[in-house]
């Protein structure tokens, strides 16, 4: 019988193993509680690694010059520190850049204004965005199909499917990517595992951050009644007295109710990411606290939250704080910088 008949019977009987992606462990402490992980996107450490790496290319920009660290700057906790960034051909996006950490834990939709269901979607809107990347996919893919390298990238993340090169898988692996971008490496998380004891002033302004005024009761900021928990927000979209009255949510869901509403950023990190407010309006943390200390802008769609704040009797909205407790306030921010976010 000749060779080659036994040569035949000798590979039908192997087995082809597929190495399949290894699963990628999130570490976060345990008070962040349960992240909220896509079913459909299981994080790999080949997935990751993939995401990062595109996240630093700008290989989904028109003009190939713009990536999305170009906007969301590791140094400025995925930030950015300029009012409005520039996109693809000098033209500045609409609103100013949010951080992307902890997003794991932060319910959508998405954006400023609610714009994007799924962290996914608001990949895609950036990248096809005509302001920001003004990408098209075909050109991507094409462009990663001939990167040998990021060809391979994509076989080991994606084994199981004729082609693992796709918007989707593309759209997975940046997904994956922002979802591992954890922040817990705070003094306050420090505190809270027992490994800092804070300054007195520290310690004062986090009792103002999370108390509610109450006249003649106890003194407070009310800071935490929308940036609560440990995420330090409550992930939902609210009026919180900017003048004048913009969109905001309302321009997805019709609602003039939603007017001026605009989602509610985790204040981790805070230091880091100036300018503040979606418009870019506050270049310090001064400025912001004095907007709630004695600016708020009562309209009928500001949040009731804010209109009975006072630490004085008849005094809503203001909350007449001392410059010390200004002070205090800030300093309980500062506790909320977690500088090791610059080298995920």
């Amino acid at each position: 019988m000749k060779a080659w008949f036994w040569i035949l019977i000798f590979l039908c009987s192997c087995k082809i193993t597929i190495e399949q992606p290894k699963p990628f462990v999130l570490e976060y402490p345990s008070y962040f509680g349960k992240p909220h992980l896509p079913e459909d996107n299981p994080l790999t450490q080949e997935g990751v690694q993939l995401g990062r790496k595109l996240f630093f290319s700008s290989i989904f920009s028109s003009d190939m010059t713009i990536s999305c660290a170009s906007c969301h700057k590791p140094e400025y906790s995925f930030a950015d520190n300029q009012d409005f960034t520039e996109g693809v051909y000098g033209k500045k996006v609409a609103l100013n850049v949010p951080h992307l950490i902890n997003l794991a834990w932060n319910p959508g939709p998405f954006g400023w204004e609610g714009k994007s269901p799924t962290i996914r979607k608001a990949i895609e809107n950036a990248i096809i965005s005509p302001q920001e990347m003004n990408g098209n996919f075909k050109d991507i893919i094409n462009r990663i199909q001939q990167n040998s390298t990021l060809e391979k990238d994509f076989h080991k993340a994606f084994p199981n499917t004729s082609m693992p090169i796709s918007r989707d898988n593309i759209l997975k692996v940046l997904e994956q990517y922002v979802l591992t971008l954890v922040s817990s490496r705070s003094k306050y998380d420090l505190w809270k595992q027992g490994r800092y004891e804070p300054t007195e002033s520290e310690k004062r302004g986090f009792e103002l951050f999370f108390k509610s005024p109450k006249p003649g009761v106890q003194r407070g900021a009310g800071c935490g009644d929308c940036h609560t928990g440990n995420i330090i927000t409550n992930g939902l979209f609210m009026n919180n007295g900017l003048f004048p009255v913009e969109e905001g949510l309302s321009k997805f869901t019709n609602n003039i109710f939603d007017s001026g509403k605009f989602k509610v950023p985790s204040l981790r990190n805070v230091t880091l990411t100036a300018p503040y407010m979606h418009n870019a309006k506050f270049k310090t943390l001064e400025e912001v606290i004095e907007h709630y200390n004695s600016h708020v802008f009562i309209s009928e769609y500001t949040s009731p939250v804010l209109l009975y704040q006072q630490n004085e009797f008849g005094n809503a909205p203001k909350l007449d704080l001392t410059n010390l407790e200004k002070k205090d306030l800030i300093e309980f921010l500062k506790m909320l910088t977690d500088t090791s976010v610059v080298q995920k």
